[in-house]
């Protein structure tokens, strides 16, 4: 008998043989499964740091519209605020916090900022920028809104291997509840 007929003869063995078929489809399918469970867990993730982020900007625009006076201290407790609602998802992520009040100058039909303070330092609004007043309907002469604008970038911890990141820019205007205007008592700009 030659080598190749025996090598035949094995390999047809060996064919026909079942033992280990199911150990060789978990070792195929098992991969794919363990990459659904984290994929599926990423995305969740992800959409509770959006919604996370919505409440977060939203929260801070009302807290921030029923202030009477704003004031350095006032801001950093906000900032804190902000941060503290994130929750887990602050970690280690990149956030732009900036709370403006802008003021409408019926006379040149323009929103001019008053104020704007920022988490990170250099993305504040200059004061006397001027802002489009179309974007704002329904403001009246001297009265002032509140903007928050919040971008949150977050890196899933269930999307570490590829490296991920997820950036959320959530913005919230309000009117002043109890005034029309609201001061800064230590304004940065002199």
């Amino acid at each position: 008998m030659s080598v190749f007929e025996r090598l035949r003869r094995k390999f047809r063995s060996f064919a026909t043989h079942e033992d280990g078929v199911s150990a060789m489809e978990f070792a195929l399918v098992f991969p794919i499964l363990i990459s659904v469970v984290f994929l599926s867990s990423g995305t969740f993730d992800a959409l509770q740091a959006k919604q996370r982020a919505a409440k977060t900007v939203d929260a801070l625009a009302d807290i921030t519209s029923r202030t009477v006076v704003m004031d350095d201290d006032q801001r950093d407790t906000f900032f804190d605020a902000a941060i503290l609602m994130l929750g887990r998802h602050a970690e280690g992520a990149e956030l732009d916090i900036v709370l403006t009040g802008i003021e409408y100058d019926q006379a040149n039909d323009v929103m001019v900022v008053a104020w704007s303070e920022s988490f990170n330092d250099g993305i504040a609004l200059e004061r006397d920028d001027e802002l489009p007043a179309e974007d704002f309907p329904g403001i009246m002469d001297g009265e002032m809104l509140v903007i928050a604008t919040f971008e949150l970038t977050y890196n899933s911890p269930f999307f570490g291997i590829t490296g991920q990141q997820f950036t959320f820019r959530q913005q919230a205007t309000r009117k002043p509840r109890f005034i029309n205007t609201i001061d800064y008592d230590e304004p940065r700009y002199d």
